[in-house]
């Protein structure tokens, strides 16, 4: 028995074994690693496609709800039509001159009793289409002809108008009292100035979008929007409801799906290197008890490593989770830097306070999830807003932003401002309360701009901003005020 306990601790002791023990702790640790990174990609995946669901919804709300506003008048026409036993020139102009009127995106509406197009307005430009008999357009009588079985209206396009641009045309049926067919509502819609109203045109959160209307003689859809390179296969797919058909929305993350294979790269060898180097450091300590101390400050090294990573977690925890701009606590760090070097150069340093009107009713009124997404709109308009690199907006608190310019004197501070207060201004927020009315917000600005010495600090000129805000408020809101020596003593929410 002796002799076996010996001969085993000899081969404890020999390398070939030693390197055996670590090569097996190394594969599992790559087992586990491969579980990890795995793992991490299902996450990541999966944030993203619910990413991608929830912008493609609100695309999609914004798109539809743009096409039902402007087709839904088609529907004073039809009671026109149907009211007005034999309407006069003058009547029928009038209706068509206050449904053209209502909406800019109207390029043009056309009546057409029993098919045959004899009123148009605008005429000018128009003549032309005057008398035109939709049964002998090949082109365009398969979607009168859909619009009449349906008893629906039908939204065909895109076509390419001749003032340039393009265009869908909304066509209502339209039937009396007593169900006989009496003819057509052609409503010509400018597509581009509809996409651009809700904010379809603009690209946000790294997402491409791509809006196919109806089918083409080859099979293939008709493209309405498309914001660049998709797979469709791989793409989010939505029906928008227009009219009496479908078209369809695409959305998928710019780059692709496949985005964080770098990352995930990155991460792996960053981890084949860990186990790489913890492999190495347990093969030297079985190799050699002598180098302890060596390998000991090896391990002090990888504290280091650690450190400088927990300070990059510490970074990640500088901004506000909800609307994505610095938090307070980041905003007090730049601030002192700020302030620090404008006293040395003597420049001037703005602060400018952004605080949301009326935000307590829309919380009370709308509820907090609507209130949340005005906090986040609001915070993306500011950003936009801010073209210098070294301009910093951050979340103050509530339903207060601050934001910190270098270098801006009092014109341009309250230029700032304005600009800041006209992008807020009249901004709709879209909610799922049907029975409230459309949610428009606002803000008021405060601002300071001072060339600050010793004796100021960042308190201070913060206190200043938030004076002038009170001043805002108290004049009745949605405005910009520069700071005055006047002291609040309360402030207006």
């Amino acid at each position: 028995m002796n002799h076996l306990l010996k001969a085993l601790s000899r081969l404890l002791a020999t390398i070939p074994f030693r390197g055996l023990l670590v090569l097996l702790l190394a594969l599992e640790l790559v087992y586990l690693a491969e579980v990890m990174l795995d793992d991490r990609r299902r996450v990541l995946e999966n944030q993203q496609h619910e990413t991608v669901a929830e912008e493609a919804a609100r695309k999609r709300a914004r798109i539809e709800n743009a096409l039902s506003s402007t087709v839904y008048l088609a529907q004073g026409l039809v009671a026109f039509t149907r009211s007005v036993d034999q309407p006069t020139e003058t009547q029928i102009e009038r209706a068509l001159k206050t449904i053209y009127e209502a909406d800019p995106r109207i390029r043009s509406i056309g009546l057409a009793p029993d098919n045959v197009l004899d009123h148009v307005y605008p005429l000018e430009g128009n003549e032309a289409a005057l008398g035109l008999r939709y049964a002998e357009l090949p082109e365009q009588w398969p979607s009168v002809e859909r619009a009449m079985q349906s008893h629906q209206t039908v939204i065909t396009g895109p076509v390419n108008l001749v003032q340039g641009g393009r265009a869908v045309i909304s066509r209502t049926p339209v039937y009396l009292q007593d169900a006989s067919y009496w003819g057509l509502i052609s409503i010509v819609i400018d597509l581009d100035a509809l996409l651009q109203g809700t904010g379809a045109l603009s690209r946000t959160d790294a997402v491409v979008f791509r809006v196919l209307g109806d089918e083409l003689a080859d099979g293939q859809r008709a493209v309405m929007l498309d914001d660049g390179p998709l797979d469709v296969r791989s793409a989010v797919q939505m029906l928008l409801h227009v009219g009496g058909g479908d078209w369809l929305l695409l959305a998928a993350p710019e780059g692709g799906w496949d985005r964080f294979d770098r990352a995930i790269w990155t991460w792996r060898i960053q981890l084949y290197l860990g186990i790489a180097a913890l492999s190495v450091f347990l093969f030297v300590t079985l190799l050699s008890r002598a180098e302890a101390k060596r390998l000991a400050e090896e391990l002090r090294d990888s504290n280091r490593h650690l450190a400088a990573s927990n300070d990059a977690l510490e970074y990640l925890s500088r901004y506000d989770p909800l609307t994505n701009v610095a938090n307070r606590r980041y905003f007090d760090e730049v601030l002192a830097r700020g302030l620090a070097h404008c006293r040395r150069q003597k420049l001037p340093l703005a602060v400018l306070m952004v605080d949301l009107d009326h935000f307590k009713n829309i919380n009370d009124t709308y509820g907090h999830a609507v209130g949340d997404d005005c906090l986040i709109r609001v915070a993306s308009l500011i950003t936009q807003v801010l073209q210098r690199a070294d301009d910093l907006v951050a979340r103050f608190g509530g339903e207060e932003f601050i934001v910190l310019a270098q270098g801006l004197d009092e014109a341009q501070a309250c230029a700032l401002g304005e600009r800041i207060r006209r992008a807020i201004a009249g901004t709709l927020i879209e909610h799922d309360h049907a029975e409230l009315q459309p949610l428009r917000i606002s803000a008021s600005v405060g601002v300071v701009s001072v060339v600050p010495d010793r004796g100021m600090s960042g308190e201070e000129i913060c206190r200043r901003a938030d004076d002038a805000l009170y001043d805002a408020k108290k004049n009745g809101r949605n405005q910009v005020r520069f700071y005055t020596a006047e002291q609040p003593e309360e402030i207006p929410t």
